[in-house]
């Protein structure tokens, strides 16, 4: 799942924040989509 979550940061960084927030909540629902949400803000 290491390599989901690679492509998944892309995207993330591509696309708006909302749309990788929306994307790792449906595939992190743990939480993981919030810190990579805070990486990209920072």
């Amino acid at each position: 799942m290491s390599d989901m979550s690679n492509v998944t940061k892309i995207t993330c960084t591509i696309h708006h924040v909302t749309i990788c927030q929306f994307s790792f909540h449906i595939q992190n629902p743990h939480g993981s989509y919030l810190l990579l949400g805070k990486n990209i803000i920072m």
